[in-house]
């Protein structure tokens, strides 16, 4: 019994040191220069949209390939009229939707991208929000990932507070970002063809390619429409607070599409982090409700091994005190690994102490994700009530 924690720990370890390996291999792409529409939909954003915005008319694709389609979603200050200003004085085409109510079926972001998606014209979309900043490289790095079997790409997101340099909570969202985006990117890669895998994981490549990304994030992603489409888009995905889960889930529950998450720095989206520790637990809570959008029994058991992880094993160390600490350590040790092989290759830096504080918050936060799943207590998000 005393070595029953070391069991999940392994377990664990093992997908940690296996996307460590994974991410090092770079996902294919070629340059192509086809015309591209960015998608930003926003809500209350007046402080940070126009920086958005900026950002976004400054790329190195050519301005006569690329649009910019702007959602304006129910916002109650000077978003919208930021928005209509931009797209006056831009020179990159820009168009803008103003959404006053709600709809019956979709309500939030939900509604604010079917409504912009179906006015897309392009077969290539590219997606981020009105509080992230992008890189000069972005749209046209991230279209050069989405070859022919790839139906969805995702890139890293990091976390920065511009207006207080070194906030612990921006620092605290930056190390959760890379670290599941990190996973992610290494379970995605299991996708490739097994040439491309690591000589001591190739003989288990059936096994592996079963497996698909378990994190991304809807604010760096890029679509192909003519897939999204035949999905049936986002209606047939229905009410959801997860909108960029469900969405790849769907693509990847029904057809044999590729989902790409990929590390590479000029693929990098900038995001502000949440304003207070109330707003942190609201983002945390609506991410938890993505578990019942597991794609397939291979993805249970991965959620189910982080689930044991972070609240099984800390209460071992009360019966087996040594094991129970072994456990723990090892699990925290293979993240700071995957951690430091993520930030080697998006050239950004991750101070130990931000690792320690991340393995410290994770096992706390996924108590009380867990006590409010099992309760179903509310989510709120952006002013809005949702029920469990």
């Amino acid at each position: 019994m005393m070595f029953l924690p070391l069991i999940p720990a392994a377990l664990m370890v093992l997908l940690l040191l296996m996307a460590k390996l994974m991410i090092r291999v770079p996902w294919p792409s070629s340059p192509r220069k086809e015309p591209v529409t960015v998608v930003v939909c926003a809500r209350d954003e007046e402080p940070a949209i126009l920086e958005c915005l900026i950002s976004l008319s400054e790329q190195t694709y050519p301005e006569d390939l690329y649009q910019i389609l702007l959602v304006d979603h129910l916002s109650k200050d000077r978003t919208g009229e930021i928005m209509d200003h931009f797209a006056e004085e831009s020179s990159v085409k820009t168009r803008v939707i103003h959404v006053t109510s709600e709809d019956g079926g979709l309500k939030g972001k939900v509604q604010a991208l079917d409504i912009a998606l179906d006015q897309v014209d392009t077969e290539y979309v590219l997606l981020t929000d009105g509080d992230c900043v992008v890189s000069d490289t972005w749209v046209e790095k991230m279209v050069s990932y989405l070859e022919d079997d790839v139906a969805i790409i995702n890139g890293h997101v990091r976390v920065e507070d511009t207006e207080q340099e070194g906030s612990l909570l921006a620092r605290l969202q930056d190390t959760i970002n890379l670290m599941f985006l990190a996973f992610s990117s290494g379970n995605s890669s299991f996708q490739k063809p097994p040439s491309l895998y690591h000589p001591i994981l190739r003989p288990f490549s059936p096994l592996l390619r079963r497996i698909r990304p378990s994190f991304n994030m809807g604010n760096n992603q890029g679509i192909r429409m003519s897939v999204y489409r035949e999905i049936g888009g986002l209606r047939k995905v229905g009410p959801t607070l997860i909108e960029d889960v469900a969405l790849v889930n769907r693509i990847l529950q029904t057809t044999d599409y590729k989902t790409a998450v990929v590390m590479d720095p000029e693929t990098i989206v900038t995001t502000r982090p949440s304003r207070n520790v109330r707003d942190f637990w609201r983002q945390s809570r609506r991410w938890a409700s993505a578990t019942d959008r597991v794609q397939n029994r291979t993805n249970t058991v991965l959620l189910s091994l982080f689930v044991v992880n972070r609240i099984f094993l800390p209460w071992t160390v009360i019966l087996f005190p040594i094991t129970g600490l072994i456990a723990i350590l090892s699990t925290g040790y293979a993240e700071y690994l995957l951690i430091r092989e993520a930030n080697r290759i998006l050239q950004t830096h991750t101070p130990k102490r931000d690792v320690i504080m991340h393995l410290v918050t994770q096992i706390l936060l996924n108590h009380l994700v867990g006590l409010a799943l099992l309760f179903r207590t509310p989510v709120i998000w952006k002013g809005q009530v949702y029920e469990s």
